[in-house]
């Protein structure tokens, strides 16, 4: 997360535990699926270099 952590959900514990899975994690690190936007403002996110694209249109 770049910006915007304060306008988001706590992290759950279900959160966490699939977050140790995680390649390349970082300290602010979240799942994008589990993050619920709770207040107006802007969220800026970064999505890691290795993930992009990672899922193909064919499949």
């Amino acid at each position: 997360m770049k910006e915007g952590a304060d306008l988001i959900s706590e992290m759950e514990d279900d959160e966490a535990d699939k977050l140790d899975l995680a390649a390349d994690l970082q300290l602010n690190s979240r799942l994008g699926c589990q993050t619920v936007i709770k207040k107006p403002g802007k969220v800026v996110v970064e999505i890691p270099a290795w993930n992009r694209n990672y899922i193909s249109e064919e499949h």
